[in-house]
């Protein structure tokens, strides 16, 4: 990255101050305290935190394994239930329809390093692509 680079955070960027990154740090700290002062502390830390989240919340959704096994159609069926979720705020709105392709148009915000430090100079909400 330069100076002055501009990217988009599909996710909450990792720098934000908010509970859901709050709550992944906690996470980090406790099993994987080495990671926070990493250089592989970045954006896909993030996502892979994320993509733990939505597993979880359609695992639950889905009664994933409550009458036995689990299944990959218990799975779908709590994806297919969530709409507008953004995962306590660290995602943009994901909706996901059975048949269909689920894009992500959205992201959550601009972030710039500039001198050296991050920030998100809009701010820290949902940004989508006009069709």
């Amino acid at each position: 990255l330069t100076k002055n680079t501009i990217f988009e955070n599909l996710n909450m960027p990792f720098f934000a101050s908010t509970p859901g990154i709050a709550a992944m740090n906690t996470a980090f700290k406790k099993y994987q305290p080495d990671l926070l002062k990493s250089k592989n502390f970045n954006e896909i830390a993030v996502q892979g935190w994320v993509s733990g989240l939505l597993f979880a919340a359609a695992a639950k959704a889905g009664n994933l394994g409550v009458n036995g096994s689990p299944t990959s159609a218990q799975l779908l069926t709590g994806l297919y239930t969530m709409k507008g979720a953004t995962l306590n705020g660290m995602a943009p709105p994901l909706t996901f329809v059975a048949g269909q392709p689920n894009p992500v148009d959205c992201w959550l915000s601009y972030a710039v390093l500039k001198g050296g430090k991050f920030s998100s100079p809009y701010g820290l909400k949902s940004i989508c692509a006009k069709s």
